[in-house]
């Protein structure tokens, strides 16, 4: 995960579903500011014309207290509802126990039609 946006931006923004951390960047460090909800699951991942951002991936290693906050979130939900990762990663966040580090690479959203066609896209012309 990880966010750039004009030289160090702490408003959380967003382009799309997947949410853009506001933070800053240490090294390969990414100290987070804040941990946005989710956008509507038919917007598109979008960083506006910054140069980079910083956002999770799905790639992440957590201490055992990360299965505290999975059993408080999902103490919260309606028996139909699906446990999300951000709501755990909220509590992580205010308990002080997230830390981001930097991945270099192109993000390519693939849990939506449209990242999914810009990945088929790019692995076609390789």
């Amino acid at each position: 995960m990880g966010f750039r946006r004009e030289h160090g931006s702490r408003t959380p923004w967003r382009g799309g579903p997947t949410a853009i951390y506001p933070g800053r960047l240490h090294g390969d460090a990414f100290w987070i500011d804040a941990i946005p909800a989710k956008g509507a699951r038919k917007s598109h991942f979008d960083i506006e014309g910054a140069s980079s951002a910083f956002t999770g991936i799905g790639r992440f290693v957590f201490t055992t207290d990360a299965f505290a906050a999975i059993d408080e979130v999902e103490r919260t939900l309606r028996p139909d509802v699906e446990l999300d990762d951000i709501p755990v990663m909220q509590r992580l966040f205010a308990a002080g126990r997230l830390i981001g580090r930097r991945i270099l690479g192109r993000f390519l959203d693939v849990g939506l039609p449209g990242g999914y066609a810009d990945a088929s896209e790019l692995l076609r012309s390789r």
